[in-house]
């Protein structure tokens, strides 16, 4: 456990420079990020991308959210128009669970992005993702997708401090058009957090990221000049926050 020696040198304060975090001071690699690290190592990254895949299929990570109004949406765009960006997405499999609530949508309006070797291995390996548009990004950079219907963001923004979460946004609302709409699917703490809360706070705190209430949400979306106009939170907290240019 590096936690103590992690506070002992850098003081008691919350990790907020991700190429300081307790992760890659364990692993000895300060000054690298943890998805460096990650992404360093073949074998934890397989394994890293089968746990993520794993935890999709848990009943406690699932909303019951309906995306099927997206294609009576699309219905009213352009018929090129992409309907659909997962940003971060990873293998799909999140992405895929939309894909089927809107069959008559073809795939090519659908996109996935994530960095370059995730997307390589997962075209190569889901024929479900045939047809997508497979984007490789880095989202703290220009979001290269502009003016899709919805952007579509799941269990990434806490990882990241404040600060690097309202990069994020920030870049994915430069993109977006007036009617474009923003799915962030994240956890949402009560105050005070349930026991399984905290320990996802402190699981995420060792990346320099923290789990966020409704106030800590609505925080860092205005600060990315977006506003909240939904807010549907199913069990343990798990929640879809709908959010719109200001």
């Amino acid at each position: 456990m590096a936690l103590p020696s992690y506070f002992e040198h850098f003081g008691r304060i919350e990790p907020t420079d991700r190429r300081q975090t307790p992760l890659v001071f364990a692993a000895g690699k300060l000054g690298s990020t943890a998805w460096e690290v990650l992404h360093s190592d073949e074998t934890k990254r397989t394994n890293f991308m089968l746990a993520m895949a794993a935890a999709e299929s848990m009943p406690a990570m699932q909303t019951g959210y309906d995306f099927s109004w997206i294609a009576l949406e699309a219905a009213q765009s352009a018929p090129d128009r992409v309907v659909c960006v997962d940003v971060g997405g990873g293998k799909g499999h999140a992405l895929k669970r939309i894909m089927r609530a809107n069959p008559t949508l073809p795939r090519h309006r659908f996109a996935l992005e994530d960095l370059p070797d995730v997307l390589e291995q997962a075209g190569r390996e889901d024929a479900e993702l045939d047809g997508v548009q497979l984007v490789p990004i880095d989202f703290h950079l220009e979001q290269p997708i502009k003016g899709a219907l919805v952007y579509h963001i799941r269990r990434c923004l806490h990882d990241y401090s404040d600060g690097e979460a309202v990069l994020i946004l920030q870049r994915i609302a430069a993109a977006m058009a007036r009617d474009s709409k923003l799915l962030v699917l994240e956890l949402v703490v009560e105050d005070p957090p349930t026991a399984h809360q905290a320990m996802t706070d402190l699981m995420v705190m060792s990346l320099s990221g923290k789990e966020r209430t409704l106030a800590d949400w609505r925080g860092i979306v205005g600060r990315a000049g977006l506003t909240i106009t939904r807010v549907s939170t199913y069990d343990g907290g798990h929640s879809v926050i709908e959010c719109a240019l200001a």
